[in-house]
């Protein structure tokens, strides 16, 4: 019995239910009876054993009419609420995307900037560094000088030593 009420369960836990509401072309017309007075939007709540299709709030003609209208135009507002949000956020993408530019102009000016004064400061570097290679003298003639001199003054001192030595 047990397996039988579990299966049961089971089974029911798996099952979808699915309703389908009225479609609204399928609703009856709004009309009064005749003989009756028209009581406007007015809403009746209903009371248990009063005579009425059901327990629940009697709607007159016109509140129907006015529930219906409201509940077909709720697809409309719900567009117009959904255009309204896609424009400010095309907006705001707008305006960031002008931002960014401006500050990646901003940026690349700035950049060639500071590589134009790098260009400058490699130039200034350039010219000092030829102006020195030109001012330095030979480095062959001052070996030479070097070797003559050091020969010259090797000589001295050896006339130097052999004078004092006689």
């Amino acid at each position: 019995m047990k397996k039988i009420i579990s299966a049961v369960l089971l089974f029911s836990f798996f099952s979808s239910n699915v309703t389908y509401a009225q479609d609204t072309t399928d609703l009856p017309r709004i009309e009064t009876q005749q003989g009756e007075v028209d009581p406007g939007e007015a809403i009746s709540p209903m009371k248990s054993q009063q005579k009425a299709p059901f327990t629940g709030v009697l709607l007159s003609p016109k509140a129907v009419a006015t529930i219906t209208a409201k509940l077909s135009s709720i697809a409309e507002k719900i567009r117009l609420v959904q255009a309204e949000a896609t424009e400010q956020a095309q907006e705001v993408c707008r305006n960031e995307k002008v931002t960014t530019e401006i500050r990646v102009k901003a940026d690349k000016e700035i950049l060639e900037a500071k590589i134009r004064d790098n260009e400058r400061t490699i130039e200034l570097y350039q010219k000092s560094l030829n102006e020195a290679k030109q001012s330095q003298h030979d480095p062959a003639v001052l070996i030479g000088l070097s070797a003559g001199g050091a020969a010259v003054l090797t000589a001295l001192s050896i006339l130097a030593v052999a004078q004092s030595i006689k």
